[in-house]
């Protein structure tokens, strides 16, 4: 998309009431968010990459994604008013806009009440997806079935 002030993905610096959007500049290795914090705001990678980091089914830490330039990241947790489920850490030197709260509750505040409930039931059953593909507690020994010699 062309224009000052797009991203490739046509995310806008300035939403139609004029209001410049928030950039932040990262050095490399900045933590973003971290697992557990509350989401209160949403990113778009203007310049560089972001990590997500989260737990295997072992409990070893690994990039479960890589986010470039245009990408969203931080939604899920912000449209649910619910806490992160992943770290977001910068790969290399980054500018990403910041997409606040109140931003986000200022667009769908005039949305149709059965988007916005449509919006909130997909978020939340991403977050549950995601949340089942966690680290798998393994059984007692002594509780695992044998086959069963019946």
């Amino acid at each position: 998309m062309a224009g000052g002030g797009d991203t490739s993905q046509g995310f806008k610096l300035r939403d139609p009431g004029h209001n410049i959007l928030n950039r932040r500049v990262c050095k490399p290795e900045s933590v973003i968010f971290r697992k557990g914090d509350q989401g209160r705001d949403a990113y778009v990678v203007l310049r560089g990459q972001v990590d997500i980091l989260g737990k295997n089914a072992e409990g070893k830490l690994v990039t479960l994604a890589t986010m470039g330039e245009g990408e969203l990241f931080g939604e899920m947790a912000l449209l649910n008013n619910a806490i992160r489920t992943a770290n977001a850490v910068t790969k290399e030197g980054c500018e990403l806009l910041v997409i606040s709260e109140k931003t986000i509750k200022e667009k769908l505040k005039d949305t149709d009440p059965f988007i916005q409930s449509w919006i909130k039931f997909l978020s939340n059953r991403i977050i549950d997806m995601n949340r089942s593909q966690g680290p798998k507690k393994k059984k007692h020994p002594d509780a695992e079935d044998d086959g069963g010699d019946s």
